[in-house]
């Protein structure tokens, strides 16, 4: 499965992105998931003017990517209408949205 890894944190902490990304990455491996990008910012979860995540959706568009993996939902978006209206556009391009705890408790 080919897939991109998005990290966000709110306030400019690069050791908490780091470990964020640090932890997406080890899944990944894990799991043998073919990692295309990682995509990772500093940003508030109610904007939607941010760069890394219009690089994700951008891969979506462009069919680059089967899914997202996020530490958990409120790293794309902490409004529940910005992120519903993500996941429908994501939807229609193919794209899952996997939270790394649903995954592991799946796993």
């Amino acid at each position: 499965m080919k897939v991109c890894l998005y990290a966000r944190v709110a306030c400019h902490d690069q050791t908490a992105l780091d470990c964020q990304v640090e932890n997406l990455k080890a899944f990944a491996a894990e799991h043998s998931l073919d990692v295309v990008d990682v995509a990772a910012e500093f940003g508030s979860g109610m904007s939607a003017d941010r760069q890394a995540l219009s690089r994700v959706e951008a891969l979506a568009v462009k069919r680059q990517i089967d899914a997202i993996i996020v530490k958990d939902i409120s790293r794309l978006y902490r409004d529940t209408f910005k992120y519903d209206e993500l996941k429908r556009r994501l939807d229609s391009y193919g794209v899952r949205i996997y939270t790394l705890d649903a995954l592991q408790r799946l796993l």
